[in-house]
């Protein structure tokens, strides 16, 4: 399968990025990861004056993410490689838990130059919400930047030191334990909510903020007992130590925390890992949909860009966009059985 190979050859990236030499340990060669995009090689179909003018990419959120960071590193190497006259240019159209942005996206213009930031965690919303300006086959997926597991922070000297801590405290205490996310309808709400009737219907209270740098500040603030969001995106606050991570949400221990034990470690049955990914709105041109998936593909196997994700922790996890939706289709139907047999809030 492609989704193994690209895998397996970021890794060898990873490593080739920190050899003395760059020039002979590697370079941008993708192997049989798909057509190799370039500025004098597209595919038959896509305008040769591609991009004729800027792209949009619209994010659902705040400024400050790690895939806003990631995503900046990987367009410009696009950039570069294609020798574009024009650029990626991130709108940012937060509001509503990424509810304004998704469905923004969703209903772009399908031409090329309206792309965004989709995260898997909008799959759960057509289901307990009843939304429909959005859904898995509202998009044209172009790639998966990375998978990134729940992270439950609180701040350093915090009597909490696990996860089974917080939830003793919480039925101690009954919905005086705060919480900070990034959407009450998102992934991470989510894991809280199973995580609480798993311990026999815990009561937290759940507080959305419109960037996971927000959610975190309103913890080291002492506004809000933890946060629960990404790994990555708490990876500043965790080298810097102004943070204590006392879980993750992944299938296996995150590589960045070795030490810190899953949800599923500390007794509940929850696993949470985000997609963030990248897409146009259905019906925008094949021809285009993968050439970007080419180039983008292509920029995030760059070793000098592999690296950089590296040092900053960020959990890539490189996906076609036919893989993108397939997994997604997968999760979709997941949610949908659980919703049928444990509806959440």
């Amino acid at each position: 399968m492609l989704k193994g190979k690209k895998r397996a050859l970021l890794s060898v990236l990873l490593a080739a990025a920190f050899c003395t030499s760059m020039t002979a340990c590697g370079g941008s060669d993708t192997g049989d990861t798909g057509s190799t995009a370039s500025a004098s090689n597209r595919p038959e179909g896509v305008p040769a004056g591609y991009p004729e003018e800027n792209i949009e990419v619209i994010y659902p959120f705040g400024p400050g993410s790690l895939n806003e960071v990631y995503f900046r590193l990987v367009a410009a190497k696009v950039e570069e490689n294609e020798d574009f006259d024009n650029k990626f240019v991130i709108s940012f159209k937060e509001g509503g838990g990424g509810q304004i942005g998704w469905t923004a996206i969703a209903q772009a213009e399908p031409d090329g130059y309206h792309l965004g930031f989709v995260q898997s965690a909008l799959l759960q919303l057509p289901i307990s919400k009843g939304i429909d300006s959005f859904g898995v086959d509202s998009y044209a997926y172009i790639f998966n930047m990375m998978t990134d597991p729940a992270a439950i922070g609180v701040l350093p000297d915090a009597p909490w030191n696990s996860l089974n801590d917080i939830v003793e405290y919480a039925k101690e205490n009954p919905g005086e334990f705060s919480i900070a996310v990034n959407s009450l309808n998102g992934s991470e709400s989510l894991a809280m909510s199973q995580i609480a009737n798993e311990a026999g219907g815990v009561e937290f209270n759940m507080l959305a903020y419109e960037s996971e740098a927000e959610a975190i500040a309103a913890v080291r603030g002492g506004h809000v007992d933890a946060f629960c969001l990404q790994v990555g995106d708490a990876a500043t606050d965790i080298d810097a130590g102004t943070v204590k991570i006392v879980a993750t949400g992944g299938q296996e221990r995150s590589e960045f925390l070795p030490d810190v034990p899953t949800f599923q470690e500390q007794g509940f049955d929850v696993v949470s890992a985000n997609m963030r990914a990248v897409a146009g709105p259905a019906g925008m041109p094949e021809e285009i949909r993968q050439y970007l998936e080419d180039c983008f593909i292509e920029a995030a196997q760059d070793p000098d860009i592999a690296a950089q994700a590296y040092d900053l922790k960020m959990p890539i996890d490189l996906l076609t966009g036919e893989e993108v939706k397939a997994e997604w289709e997968e999760r979709y139907a997941a949610l949908e059985a659980l919703w049928e047999t444990d509806p959440w809030e």
